[in-house]
């Protein structure tokens, strides 16, 4: 009986690690590559590389040193 004690721990943590486990590849599933459908995320990130694009403009323009 004391041995049965003994082993209790051990194979609860490989129960538990199992579990942890599980709950991780399913949350890893639910938050995969995105759906072929969805084009919200390319037009927003059009968007946004247009915005960097006039940013990096301008700052080409303040950039140039000036002859003085």
């Amino acid at each position: 009986m004391d041995n049965l004690f003994y082993l209790v721990g051990p194979l609860g943590c490989a129960v538990m690690m199992a579990a942890c486990m599980a709950m991780m590849a399913r949350g890893m599933r639910r938050d995969g590559p995105a759906e072929q459908g969805d084009t919200g995320d390319h037009d927003e990130i059009a968007a946004l590389r247009a915005q960097v694009a006039e940013l990096r403009a301008e700052r080409a323009e303040q950039a140039t040193p000036i002859d003085g």
